[in-house]
């Protein structure tokens, strides 16, 4: 009967176990892109009303990024699907490599991205967005014999110094929305900060 009841204890301290790592599993995959391994848009949404409110709580800097790949549809549609999904992993892992452990990357739709950069003032947002658009566009991508580059196009927006000016998290991501579109409508290949 006590060998029973160790083991007993046993398996149910191994299921619970097991339904621990399973719901780590589930939360890690209801979090992020499956193409790229950012994180995804409902995640975004979560953190940037959580540094938002920290921003404006504490009077700190907060930088977000807006990210979009330009002419992507010609990628897909000249390349393929499948070499639309390589440049977009190539595209992440540069995101990625020149963020701080405390940035968070974003894959917000299609070919945008969102970059939450807390504690950063906008002129160190700006040199963030320069190194991503300058590694994106040195970036060679290949199909069969063709050799290819994608540029990106960047808008910006600092929070602290404008805290009157955004009242919601919307209005942040309007704004940041904006900047991308006017650097899609300057030539793309630009960053815009206003």
């Amino acid at each position: 009967l006590i060998e029973s009841k160790k083991l007993l204890e046993k398996y149910s301290n191994n299921l619970e176990e097991m339904v621990e790592q399973r719901t780590e599993i589930l939360k890690w995959l209801s979090i992020t892109d499956p193409l790229t391994g950012l994180y995804n848009r409902r995640y975004f949404i979560e953190q940037i009303e959580l540094e938002f409110k920290r921003s404006k709580r504490y009077n700190r800097d907060l930088s977000l990024l807006m990210l979009d790949i330009d002419h992507f549809k010609a990628v897909n549609d000249n390349y393929g699907h499948q070499v639309g999904d390589i440049v977009l992993r190539k595209v992440s892992s540069i995101i990625i490599n020149q963020l701080r452990d405390s940035d968070l990357a974003f894959r917000y739709g299609g070919e945008e991205f969102m970059v939450i950069l807390p504690e950063t003032k906008p002129d160190d947002a700006m040199n963030v967005a320069k190194r991503m658009k300058q590694e994106i566009m040195d970036t060679e991508h290949s199909y069969r014999n063709l050799n290819f580059k994608v540029t990106a196009s960047i808008g910006i927006v600092s929070i602290k110094d404008m805290l009157g000016r955004f009242e919601t998290v919307d209005d942040i991501i309007k704004k940041v929305d904006d900047n991308l579109y006017k650097a899609k409508n300057s030539g793309r290949n630009t960053i815009i900060y206003e």
